[in-house]
């Protein structure tokens, strides 16, 4: 039996995880040298008041968050261009669900792996836009058309919705158009 859409999505975000936490490590280590970034994060929550926590430089929801908030007197160190600070922001959200258990359906588990390849490609990771790349055409083919078959139209939050159906070219061509999936999202965030 073949992986789960959830499966798919989790081999993405880890794989992404595993090449953002050096790359990460090589940006703030210019701007902040000597100290680990985990620690700079550690130091904004304590200023803000919240409760001490210890950081993993490989956890990936860490490090989404280090590359979208502002880090004091660093400000927003990480500057990627428009496009990667919207797939950074994306999957900050994907990778909460993730974490959180809801399920995805095939064409949220598309636009995750699509994203996460897309930042990949923009932060010039290239062995992990490659494993992405490779988990997207290997999600595509594995049912023959299961990209908008509706086969795991099960939406977040355990309410089914019907998908209409697509073949997986046409929805790839339009992904980047089809707001359902943001408007989910959006919806979760309220």
């Amino acid at each position: 039996m073949g992986l789960s859409n959830r499966e798919y999505v989790g081999r993405a975000l880890d794989t992404l995880a595993a090449s953002l936490g050096p790359y990460i490590s090589a940006h703030l280590s210019t701007l902040a040298p000597g100290i680990s970034w985990t620690k700079l994060l550690e130091h904004k929550d304590a200023s803000a008041g919240k409760a001490p926590k210890s950081y993993a430089a490989t956890d990936l929801s860490v490090q989404l968050r280090v590359m979208t908030e502002s880090l004091g007197s660093l400000g927003y160190p990480f500057n990627p261009g428009h496009d990667a600070r919207s797939y950074t922001s994306e999957l900050r959200q994907m990778r909460n669900l993730w974490a959180h258990n809801e399920a995805f359906d095939n064409a949220d588990t598309y636009r995750a792996l699509d994203t996460a390849g897309r930042l990949a490609k923009c932060l010039k990771l290239d062995d992990a836009e490659q494993t992405v790349s490779e988990l997207l055409e290997e999600y595509k083919t594995r049912d023959k058309g299961a990209v908008g078959n509706g086969s795991e139209a099960t939406a977040v939050g355990g309410e089914a919705e019907e998908l209409h159906e697509s073949p997986p070219s046409e929805l790839a061509e339009n992904l980047s158009i089809n707001t359902r999936s943001s408007w989910k999202l959006l919806r979760l965030t309220r």
